[in-house]
């Protein structure tokens, strides 16, 4: 069994690292990329600068430790995330053995887990919430297996679990509610004992750690989230039903496909023996989807993902419970179900019937990448022959995706007004042109205060809803 393992292993990073580089560098993919190249260039003096922004800092570092190796921190944080998601390849089959599910659980969750449209989406962009699922769902298994088999090690994996994926997101606190139960259960079963002292006091210990971030960086940080909290009644209550529409709307087009065991379940309920397994699995669901309706001001798909691993455990559980023969064809309909969705992504993603709200972001407004070479190949003709000035308009993914391309090009000298040199933003201001300097101003989201005294040179079509202009400075 150990060899399939790692044999799918390899197959989920050779099937989600296809055509990587060729997703569009994104709006809030830029912003991490900006900051952890700035760690990379200081790390003493940028160390902290994820906190500044209002960020918290547990994915920037690790993108920054890989891009040490790459040297390109996009191939870095897309990467990482590749190899983030396939340590829950792993993570199945240790499910699976911890609760002696039948021995072709981990197979089928693993097929369920490559074939995942929602996972091979996200894990393929430098953005948090892949990585934020795969240390919340590792701290998870790893509470019920040290309840089983306390070692020194497990409380370590434990520790750095719980303390990455509160680094990364807060919406790790969705994990703790399956961790509670799953405590809870051993209490009622076993008494009270040292054990659980210990796993609270680890607990403890690794969120102490981002709690002191927060404290003393709540500020920036409330700046950042708190914009995207609902705080009034009214808003809230309305916002929630547009919420719960979406949710239901994103989970017909990435995740109806792990309701279809549920419909076979009801006819063979008796021979249904995991059943703790799924309630914890559960709790973990209601949790992330209580969590991501009521919250949530600026709602968008990736915001569900958590919701992935739970459905798979469950889906796949009832599957290898059920008559052989009708589970090999129910998880043959699971994976085959949105495989037509998981090739366009893969292959063609800008024509892949992926959520309009993914599709909005990627390619049709200003949040979208897929014109830098454009702009980029303009740039490079306009510098052929001197030197030039280029004004960016401080949207993340103009500052971050035109630097990198053009950062061999020694004609070119980006400024930005909107931002500082330490990418710090603030209020917009003109654009000036140097002396003897020919000198452009790009208009992504932001113009210039100075933009009607500019002359348009070209516009570069995102969509019909969106252009990004490129002005001389006269």
């Amino acid at each position: 069994m150990e060899k399939i393992i790692f044999l799918l292993w390899f197959v989920f990073i050779l099937v989600y690292s296809i055509g990587v580089n060729s997703t569009p560098i994104f709006e809030d993919e830029a912003e991490y990329l900006l900051l952890s190249d700035q760690i990379v260039k200081e790390p003493l003096k940028n160390f902290l600068i994820y906190l500044q922004n209002g960020i918290f800092p547990g994915f920037g570092w690790l993108v920054a430790v890989v891009t040490k190796f790459t040297g390109d921190s996009l191939i870095a944080g897309r990467i990482l995330n590749i190899f983030l998601a396939s340590s829950l390849v792993f993570l199945l089959a240790k499910i699976g053995e911890l609760y002696k599910l039948p021995k072709q659980f981990s197979v089928i969750s693993i097929l369920l887990l490559i074939a995942s449209p929602a996972l091979l989406l996200n894990s393929r962009i430098a953005l948090l919430d892949t990585s934020v699922l795969v240390f919340t769902a590792w701290y998870i298994y790893l509470t019920a297996k040290i309840i089983q088999e306390p070692k020194k090690s497990t409380f370590i994996l434990l520790f750095l679990s719980v303390l990455f994926a509160f680094l990364i997101k807060p919406n790790a606190i969705f994990g703790l509610p399956a961790v509670l139960i799953i405590i809870a259960w051993n209490v009622k079963e076993r008494g009270f004992r040292k054990l659980h002292l210990h796993l609270g006091l680890d607990y403890v210990l690794a969120i102490i750690i981002p709690l002191s971030f927060y404290m003393i960086f709540s500020r920036q940080i409330n700046e950042v989230t708190g914009s995207s909290l609902m705080t009034n009644l009214s808003e809230t209550i309305y916002q929630i039903k547009q919420n719960l529409f979406l949710t239901l709307h994103w989970s017909r087009i990435y995740y109806f496909q792990y309701l279809i065991p549920l419909l076979a379940a009801p006819f063979f309920y008796k021979s249904i023996k995991y059943t703790k397994l799924y309630i914890i699995m559960l709790i973990w669901i209601i949790s992330v989807f209580i969590g991501m309706i009521a919250l949530n001001r600026f709602y968008f798909p990736r915001h569900t993902l958590m919701l992935v691993l739970p459905l798979i455990v469950i889906a796949a559980g009832l599957v290898s419970e059920l008559p052989k023969r009708l589970g090999i064809i129910l998880a043959f309909i699971i994976i085959i179900a949105k495989i037509d969705l998981d090739w366009k992504i893969t292959t063609s993603l800008e024509n892949a019937p992926i959520a309009l709200e993914d599709k909005f972001s990627y390619f049709e407004n200003y949040t979208s990448g897929k014109t830098l070479g454009d702009i980029s190949n303009t740039l490079t003709d306009l510098s052929k022959n001197e030197p030039i000035i280029v004004w960016l308009d401080g949207s993340y993914v103009m500052e971050y995706g035109l630097r990198r391309e053009l950062k061999d090009n020694k004609n070119i000298s980006f400024k930005s007004f909107r931002m500082d040199d330490d990418f710090y933003p603030h209020e917009l201001r003109p654009v000036l042109k140097e002396k003897y300097v020919t000198t452009y101003a790009l208009e992504n989201r932001w113009s210039p205060t100075n933009a009607n005294s500019l002359k348009l040179i070209k516009t570069f079509t995102v969509s019909f809803r969106h252009g990004q202009n490129l002005y001389l400075v006269p």
